[in-house]
């Protein structure tokens, strides 16, 4: 495979195919004749299919065993080339670098330079400053992530309510925004009740009588069923140790409605200075409680609890083996006395001031005016735009008829703002054209620019500051636009926007979760290891942004985010406490995605690295080539590759890829993922393997022969920088607009990648051309139009 340097004045990384993706595709070079005499007489028909048919349908198309699962029969007509111009895009870079056909019969040097000149003619000439095409995207449903932050500031209160929702699924684009890919079934609208009642129920559950479960440590249930009680600390404690891992204390609780829980938990570090406790409700961790003194200590932990029956656990955290043992080494060991449950907890300053319940029947409201002016003004702030009193009046009315058929002030009043919650005004975002306007091509409205805002970069419903320029029809203007992009940037709330971009798009979502290294390997690994190496990434993240630093940044820089267990796996001394903090880095192979954790464990195998999976990793997610799947009867290398001890993991696979089908793309992603491997599968650097060889990480790509991380990082600024810059802004953009990226976003793409170029590679100019780009203020109202 041959990864293709694009020119730049097309300012697009072509993803890269192999040659096996184009086996029987001729090689061609724009030889004698010129691009624009040779294309004048041609027509796609008579003179490029047939070419197509005799040179390249033989390994792709005509019923046969398709080579790379590419077949390129069905483009029977230019526009249908143009319409998948990223893939035409590709072939025309494989004729152009002579990479194929690998056997006669051979095109001739006229043909050659007729099907270059007429795909270069057909896919690049063209004015992109003259095209416009906002793309269609369906009506927005709130993703999960979307519906707990509204409900958070729509409530006042973070009860975390969409917890019984199903994950969304990836879409086309890569994400979990993608509209598209949202569905709304029966299941979903039931689940949608649940979550609505449970919260505002939990919004008032502080004033009824609270619940107090107190469960004595021998009184609950052990794993261990042969580990006896003990008495400690001269008689202070009496209960269960938690000595070893796999030992858990656990009993089932009752919780009588929706709430904040405060659990307490008194216990001490029986054996070192520092015990560990973590605590899982229904097997999910919820918090740990540190044990730093010798004698008995109360622990407290707040946490949201839906009603009904959960079971609480409580074991052991491991700390890191010490060097040259082992077994598993356990910070301490905690003996528990008793475990206490009080709530529902006071929301505090949540309630005091609270957004929905905001006046109160008494002598000056009567029963009924409080509601009507409760349920008015919150299905305004759920609609997230202006509504009718007749629309508002609608819920008013279930509001009358429940207190006819006997339900309370509050219930009534509850029972109607649970209808606004489940309606279409609170689950949508309303992006629908206005009733005025034509087929097609629509500007949206400022209160549809102030939710695309919102959710963009909060993940959540607008503010009042964003409400208040919509309603004054500021959100049209550039300059209102960037400021915006900067306020709300530096809002805490775009940590959401930071964890679920940075997450889906360089995949360490699931770190800690679903992707789990292998315990007895690597003991050292747990959920709070996992939690400061995805913080790692997002904290840099958003420093880049906050501050305009370069985007470049991202591929090497000489500082991080580190706590304590972080920076011990790094083995950079002087980081002390839990708390991430900014540390300057000393090491080279260190600083930017390729030397952080999250990223080299999410490429990881379980059990070992995996120079493939980093490979493709930097080749897909970083550059956005385009790796072909292997072959289907190719076998995968084992999952004790390289830790046998006879030959090092890149020996093995270096005798894998002497397989004809396997070598042209593993001679491409194979030395990038070599030039990574002083680095094990959860981030540690080191310099031999597991088997005691030492590590061979040098490779060469494009002629340039680096070693290490640091030489390849290197590489990767001053060579690749443009593919980089162009295939973050598409991910960018993706994430932004709820779509994939098509062939008529070449033209913002080009505005916003020529805008970071001037600016040099400036985060904060990524952000604000994206708000300011066509596609993000329009919208198409037709799908079939975006085919146009």
């Amino acid at each position: 495979m041959l990864i293709i340097k694009p020119p730049l004045s097309l300012m697009i990384p072509f993803p890269k195919l192999p040659p096996a993706l184009l086996a029987g595709c001729m090689t061609l070079l724009p030889t004698v004749l010129s691009a624009e005499d040779s294309t004048q007489a041609l027509t796609y028909q008579q003179d490029i299919q047939p070419l197509l048919k005799e040179y390249c349908y033989r390994c792709h198309g005509e019923g046969k065993k398709l080579k790379a699962d590419l077949d390129l029969t069905p483009y029977q007509s230019p526009q249908s080339i143009f319409k998948d111009r990223k893939l035409w895009l590709e072939v025309l870079e494989q004729i152009r670098s002579e990479e194929m056909p690998t056997k006669d019969p051979l095109p001739s040097a006229k043909e050659r330079a007729a099907l270059v000149s007429w795909l270069d003619k057909e896919l690049n000439s063209i004015d992109w400053t003259k095209v416009k095409n906002a793309g269609h995207v369906t009506i927005p449903r709130l993703t999960k992530t979307e519906y707990n932050n509204t409900m958070r500031d729509l409530l006042g209160a973070d009860f975390q309510p969409g917890y019984i929702f199903t994950d969304d699924g990836e879409g086309n684009s890569g994400f979990t925004t993608d509209r598209d890919n949202l569905f709304m079934t029966p299941t979903t609208i039931e689940k949608y009740f649940t979550a609505a009642e449970g919260a505002l129920e939990a919004l008032t559950s502080d004033t009824l009588e609270p619940a107090n479960i107190h469960l004595e440590s021998e009184a609950m249930f052990m794993t261990e069923s042969k580990v006896p009680t003990g008495t400690y600390a001269d008689g202070k404690l009496h209960g269960y140790q938690l000595r070893v891992g796999q030992m858990t204390l656990y009993n089932a609780i009752e919780i009588p409605v929706n709430g904040r829980y405060r659990i307490k938990v008194r216990g001490f570090s029986s054996v070192t200075k520092r015990g560990i406790a973590r605590m899982r409700i229904n097997d999910q961790p919820k918090g740990d409680f540190h044990f730093t003194d010798e004698s008995p200590s109360v622990q407290t932990i707040e946490v949201f609890l839906p009603k009904g029956s959960h079971q609480i656990a409580f074991n052991m955290v491991p700390q890191r083996k010490p060097k040259g043992k082992k077994r598993i080494k356990f910070a301490g060991a905690v003996a528990i006395d008793w475990v206490k449950i009080q709530g529902p907890a006071s929301l505090g300053k949540a309630k005091d001031a609270s957004l929905v319940y905001h006046v109160q029947p008494g002598d000056q409201l009567s029963e009924d005016q409080a509601a009507q002016r409760i349920i008015t003004r919150f299905v305004q702030r759920a609609a997230r735009r202006p509504i009718s009193g007749a629309v508002a009046n609608k819920y008013y009315g279930i509001y009358q008829h429940a207190k006819t058929k006997g339900e309370s002030y509050r219930g009534a009043v509850n029972l109607a703002l649970t209808a606004v919650l489940v309606s279409p005004h609170f689950l949508y975002r309303n992006e629908l054209a206005p009733a005025d306007a034509r087929d097609g091509e629509f500007q949206l409205d400022h209160y549809q620019i102030a939710s695309r805002l919102s959710y963009f970069l909060w993940m959540s419903m607008p503010d009042d500051e964003l409400f208040e320029l919509a309603e004054k029809k500021q959100l049209h203007d550039p300059q209102v636009l960037r400021q915006q992009v900067r306020r709300m940037i530096k809002n805490p709330k775009s940590r959401a926007f930071s964890n679920a971009f940075l997450g889906q798009w360089l995949g360490f979502n699931s770190l800690g979760e679903s992707v789990i290294p292998d315990s007895q390997i690597f003991p050292e690994f747990n959920t709070a290891l996992a939690t400061a190496m995805k913080q790692e990434t997002v904290l840099t993240f958003e420093h880049l942004l906050k501050n305009g630093n370069s985007l470049l940044t991202l591929l090497d820089t000489r500082a991080t985010y580190l706590n304590d267990d972080l920076a011990k796996l790094y083995g950079i001394e002087g980081v002390q406490g839990s708390h991430m903090r900014p540390v300057n880095l000393s090491d080279r192979h260190r600083g930017g995605l390729l030397g952080m954790a999250s990223v080299l464990t999410a490429t990881s195998t379980p059990t070992r690295t995996s120079p493939v999976l980093r490979g493709v990793w930097v080749a897909e997610t970083l550059l956005g080539d385009h790796i072909p799947e292997a072959p289907a009867d190719v076998p995968e290398l084992a999952d004790n590759a390289g830790l046998n001890g006879k030959l090092t993991l890149r020996q093995e696979l270096e005798q894998h890829r002497k397989q004809e089908q396997c070598a042209s793309c593993h001679d491409q992603i194979d030395p990038i993922g070599f030039g990574l491997e002083n680095f094990d599968a959860i981030g540690r650097f080191r310099r031999k393997e597991t088997g005691g060889q030492p590590i061979d990480s040098s490779g060469e790509l494009d002629g340039f022969q680096f070693d290490g991380a640091a030489e390849l990082k290197a590489w990767l600024v001053k060579e690749r920088k443009e593919p980089f810059i162009r295939n973050l802004s598409e991910q960018m953009l993706a994430f932004a607009l709820g779509r994939q990226v098509e062939t008529y976003d070449e033209a913002p793409l080009r505005r916003i990648t020529g805008a970071l170029e001037k600016n040099n590679y400036n985060a904060m100019t990524l952000i604000e051309e994206i708000v300011l780009s066509y596609p993000f203020l329009h919208k198409n109202n037709k799908p079939e139009s975006t085919e146009q």
